[in-house]
């Protein structure tokens, strides 16, 4: 199935403040439903202890949701203390005041708009994409390989979506009642995302929409193959995977990347 670059809602710098919070509080509680960080946090622990980071910028963070918990999880099951920067192209300033204002100091929210293939030297630590990578253009995104290989900055990409029929499915009859079922998880829980779950159901088929773009803009693990194959250096190594539940009959592809010495 080949890819197609389709438009997703979240992408649109047009897209009202409270429709895209109720997008992304919608993705965190879906990720909290479905327990993704677990999944993660074994690749990133294991990256983590061999590049000696203790600092990780993520990009394209939205609510900061799958993050933060992944920052939990790695030191709950993995004794890693780890530091997160959250950034995106389109800070909510209501997410970045809550999270800067949290006793957590740990979780930090970059208030300034960052483009994923534009990371300024000021942040530093391994790069990180949860459910992002598939948002960039292609030249986007072969430009965030290019500078993690050239900065020799560790990096992480994760998704929880596949180009394959069980996904677009799941995406087209499931998704819009999911997130009926899970908006009361969110928090906190806003008045218009109320209103434009239930009310005016607006939010179900923008988020079934985005879900299904995803699905065809995802890279699958044979795609990202090619693309850490174009990017292959002898002092700089690349792993490609796939991850997810069992009781999911789908599964998640990932990359990561970092720097080695070459033995003298």
């Amino acid at each position: 199935m080949a890819r197609l670059d389709w438009p997703e809602f979240s992408d649109q710098a047009w897209l009202p403040s409270g429709l895209r919070r109720g997008i992304t509080s919608y993705l965190d509680a879906m990720h909290d439903f479905v327990g993704s960080p677990r999944f993660w946090a074994p690749v990133a622990a294991t990256l983590l202890r061999r590049t000696g980071e203790t600092k990780v910028v993520d990009l394209c963070s939205g609510s900061g949701g799958p993050a933060r918990r992944l920052r939990h999880e790695l030191l709950r099951s993995h004794g890693l203390e780890v530091g997160i920067t959250l950034t995106d192209l389109f800070p909510d300033a209501s997410d970045v005041a809550r999270i800067n204002a949290a006793p957590d100091k740990g979780l930090r929210y970059f208030p300034r708009p960052i483009d994923a293939g534009h990371v300024p030297g000021e942040l530093t630590g391994a790069r990180m994409m949860i459910c992002g990578f598939h948002h960039l253009p292609m030249k986007v995104a072969d430009h965030v390989l290019a500078d993690a290989v050239k900065t020799r900055r560790a990096l992480m990409i994760f998704e929880v979506t596949d180009r394959d029929l069980l996904s677009i499915l799941t995406a087209l009859f499931i998704t819009p009642f999911l997130v009926l079922l899970l908006t009361p998880r969110i928090r906190p829980l806003h008045a218009s995302t109320l209103l434009w779950t239930y009310l005016i159901p607006v939010l179900p088929l923008m988020i079934a929409w985005d879900h299904l773009a995803s699905c065809m803009r995802t890279h699958t693990k044979r795609n990202l193959e090619r693309m850490a194959k174009a990017h292959a250096r002898s002092d700089y190594v690349w792993e490609v995977g796939k991850i997810g539940p069992r009781w999911l009959p789908v599964r998640w592809p990932y990359l990561v990347g970092r720097a080695v010495e070459l033995a003298s």
